[in-house]
C-alpha cells in the first residue's frame, strides 16, 4: 500500500491502494476522485489532528479504513457516488483514542437495476472515552436497484455519543412540485436536487473535478 504524507490541498485520483497519515495537530482538506475503481484506502491520524475528505466516485467500490489513534483526533468525510454497476462502499472506523470524533456522511445514486451497498462499520474501543461517531446515508434510486445501507454500531464503551440513519428511496414529488411552482422546469428541478444531493452543499466539484458534475448532467 502506498504511503502518502499530506503536505497540501490537491485533488487525489485514486488509482491504487493508498494510505494517508496526519501527523500529531495536522489539520487538513483533501478532494479525493476515483472512477471505474476497487480499491483500498487507508487513513491514520495521530492525536489532535483533524482531516476533512470530500469524495467523489463514479462506478467505484471502495475499502475505507480510517484509524483515529490518538486522542482529540476528528474525522469528517463526505462520499458520493454515482453507480451504474454492483458496487460497494465498505467503512470501517476505528476509535483507538479517547475523545476521537468521526462523522460519515454518504450519498449515492443508483442510476439502474443494480446492486450498491453502503457497509458503514464505527468501532469504539472499550478504552476509547469520550467520543462521538456519526453517519448519514442516503441513497436515491433511479429505477429498481438493489440498494442496501448497513449502518453498523460496534462500541465497546458507555461513554459515547453516537447517530446513525438510513435512507433508500427517491426525491419526493412534493419537493419537486414546490420547485416548480416557483418557475423552475421540472429538469431544472431535478437537476438541481441531484446537485445539492450529490455535492453535498459543496461547489468545489465544479472546479475541482469537472467530470463528476458533467455525469450528474446525464442523470
Amino acid at each position: 500500500m502506498n504511503k502518502i504524507i499530506l503536505d497540501k490541498e490537491e485533488v487525489i485520483k485514486i488509482e491504487s491502494a493508498k494510505e494517508f497519515v496526519l501527523t500529531e495537530g495536522e489539520k487538513k482538506e483533501i478532494y479525493i476522485w476515483g472512477e471505474n475503481d476497487k480499491y483500498k484506502i487507508r487513513y491514520h491520524l495521530e492525536k489532535g489532528s483533524s482531516l476533512i475528505v470530500h469524495h467523489y466516485s463514479i462506478n467505484a467500490s471502495f475499502d475505507i479504513e480510517i484509524e483515529l489513534a490518538g486522542d482529540n483526533a476528528r474525522v469528517d468525510y463526505f462520499y458520493s457516488t454515482i453507480n451504474y454497476q454492483d458496487q460497494v462502499l465498505k467503512f470501517s472506523i476505528f476509535h483507538t483514542g479517547s475523545k476521537t470524533h468521526s462523522n460519515i456522511i454518504n450519498h449515492g445514486v443508483n442510476v439502474k437495476d443494480r446492486k450498491l451497498l453502503f457497509d458503514v462499520n464505527p468501532k469504539v474501543k472499550k478504552n476509547a472515552v469520550g467520543c462521538v461517531c456519526n453517519q448519514e446515508n442516503s441513497i436515491i434510486n433511479l429505477e429498481d436497484g438493489e440498494s442496501m445501507i448497513c449502518p453498523n454500531l460496534l462500541i465497546d464503551n458507555y461513554d459515547v455519543i453516537s447517530s446513525h440513519s438510513a435512507y433508500i428511496g427517491s426525491f419526493s414529488k412534493e419537493m419537486l412540485f414546490y420547485m416548480m411552482s416557483r418557475g423552475l422546469t421540472e429538469k431544472a428541478s431535478y437537476e438541481l436536487l441531484m446537485r445539492y444531493f450529490l455535492l453535498q452543499e459543496e461547489n468545489i466539484a465544479v472546479e475541482r473535478i469537472p467530470r463528476f458534475l458533467e455525469e450528474i448532467k446525464k442523470l
